[in-house]
């Protein structure tokens, strides 16, 4: 134990420049370049908080914020100087804390065993202190009067084991400055660093790179938030064959709207991933597909391929997408009418209508 406790002076001494105390371990020789940009956004109370934008040395990009904040709810308050680090996605990423160490109720510092506990609480983004206000966290005792990061009264069961032990408020004021508002106002600057900064585009779309934050970015795309479609259109492609990661792939199907089918690479890998897709999936691929202005003609005919012997609710959907395309009326109107024999009303309704628009 008086080992342990001797390599953890080590490590803070070592990692102690410009007056670092504590240094969550991700952080541990990470080299910073100079701050790229300089941004506010607006912290718990509605106040305008300095923040900046930040690249390692590999040009990943970051979020950090210096702040003192007290640590009290009424009574004696202790001051924490503390710097919180996020990723590009607006995650918590670590933690240091300047000057002096983090204390608990009876004033002692915190031990490595707390900050790991900190760390671990600071990463799940969906700790039950997200429900919490600072008044909710101890029963109050009867003079009502608690102390620093304690309380003369207990901590709520349910919340004691989601918090450092006798550090309650410590630990909730941490946890909601990392989290609570926070992530989606960095995703919006981060929007706006790699929407300005193609360099920094280009990088993060290369693998290996792009494997930690695929789903991000196939997120912005599909919201229309991301502009560069010639990244995407790779992204895509990678994205859709990751079966390890249905989530990926169901996001990737959503962005296809938004991709450059000028390209012909791109346009047959995603004839070849549609011709092999289940038909439930199809349809889920012709809703992005209707969006798409300029229907390629090898990605109409992959369409329709054989569309009689399809079932005839995935034939009445290849025709609403394919409604008032005016390049194929033609052969579509070709098409409708090899289907006449089906003997469906809705089926024959819609190809009616169809034949009468085109």
């Amino acid at each position: 134990m008086f080992c342990i406790q001797i390599l953890f002076v080590f490590l803070l001494l070592l990692f102690n420049n410009n007056d670092v105390y504590f240094q969550s371990e991700k952080l541990h020789g990470v080299n910073w370049q100079p701050d790229v940009s300089v941004y506010h956004i607006e912290d718990d109370k509605g106040e305008q908080a300095e923040i900046f934008a930040k690249k390692d040395n590999k040009g990943f990009l970051y979020w950090h914020r210096k702040l003192k904040t007290p640590v009290c709810l009424i009574g004696e308050c202790k001051l924490i100087d503390i710097g919180i680090y996020w990723d590009l996605a607006g995650d918590f990423f670590g933690l240091e804390v300047y000057e002096e160490a983090l204390t608990k109720t009876d004033h002692s510092e915190f031990t490595e065993k707390d900050y790991l506990r900190l760390i671990e609480i600071l990463e799940n983004d969906w700790s039950p202190l997200r429900e919490y206000e600072l008044s909710d966290l101890v029963e109050k005792p009867e003079n009502g009067d608690p102390e620093v990061d304690g309380t003369s009264g207990a901590t709520k069961k349910e919340i004691a084991a989601e918090a450092v032990v006798d550090a309650v408020y410590t630990t909730h004021t941490i946890w909601h400055l990392s989290h609570v508002g926070e992530k989606e106002q960095l995703v919006n600057l981060t929007i706006n660093e790699l929407n300005k900064d193609e360099e920094l585009m280009t990088f993060l779309m290369q693998a290996p790179q792009i494997e930690h934050n695929s789903l991000f970015f196939l997120e912005l795309f599909a919201k229309g938030e991301l502009g560069q479609k010639d990244y995407l259109n790779s992204l895509v492609i990678n994205s859709l064959g990751r079966d390890d990661k249905p989530k990926v792939k169901e996001v990737a199907l959503k962005t296809l709207s938004k991709c450059n089918y000028s390209d012909n690479y791109f346009l047959q890998n995603i004839i070849d991933i549609y011709s092999g897709l289940p038909l439930t999936a199809k349809l889920q691929v012709l809703n992005e597909f209707k969006k798409v202005e300029n229907l390629p003609e090898p990605l109409f005919l992959a369409i329709v391929h054989h569309l009689e012997t399809q079932q005839e609710w995935y034939i009445i959907r290849v025709f609403e997408v394919m409604k008032n395309r005016d390049q194929y009326k033609d052969r579509l109107k070709g098409i409708a009418s090899n289907l006449s024999h089906i003997d469906n009303p809705q089926l024959q309704s819609i190809l009616s209508e169809y034949q009468k628009e085109i």
